[in-house]
């Protein structure tokens, strides 16, 4: 059974399909204005001012640094990997740096991180099934904005 097939069935949810999908919808503009709102509390934190940006101390964050992107993820992987954990290695991989890459993380391509993704599920799934039984797994992420 194809896992698209499966949205919507819910004459197979009694037989171990999910038709419900689990979606999460956000507004793109609430996530900018969390973002920018967050980073200037976190200037006023550390202690820094308005002034110290000027001096360096403390970054000016606009909209246009804001990157949003979209996961979408089957259960088989959900089950085992925390969405912070996902979002984590996904935006690593498509929004790299010098910086972060200096510091050992985003440092490879989107594909081997949703392979990585994919085997860290895999590994639960062989753990607790004691390899009898592993779920479909698939992910797929765009950049938004």
């Amino acid at each position: 059974l194809a896992m698209s097939r499966s949205l919507g069935d819910w004459d197979l949810g009694g037989k171990g399909v999910i038709p419900d999908p689990i979606v999460d919808a956000v507004s793109i503009s609430d996530i900018i204005a969390r973002t920018l709102t967050a980073e200037r509390d976190t200037c006023k934190e550390d202690g820094d001012t308005e002034e110290n940006e000027e001096e360096g101390t403390c970054s000016a964050v606009s909209a246009d640094d804001v990157n949003v992107f979209a996961i979408s993820a089957t259960d088989g992987i959900m089950d085992y990997l925390e969405p912070i954990d996902i979002a984590k290695e996904v935006a690593g991989s498509l929004f790299r740096d010098e910086q972060s890459e200096s510091n050992g993380g985003g440092s490879y391509h989107l594909f081997a991180a949703q392979t990585s993704l994919m085997l860290a599920s895999a590994q639960g799934w062989h753990s607790e099934m004691k390899g009898e039984y592993r779920d479909d797994m698939a992910i797929a992420a765009a950049v938004v904005r």
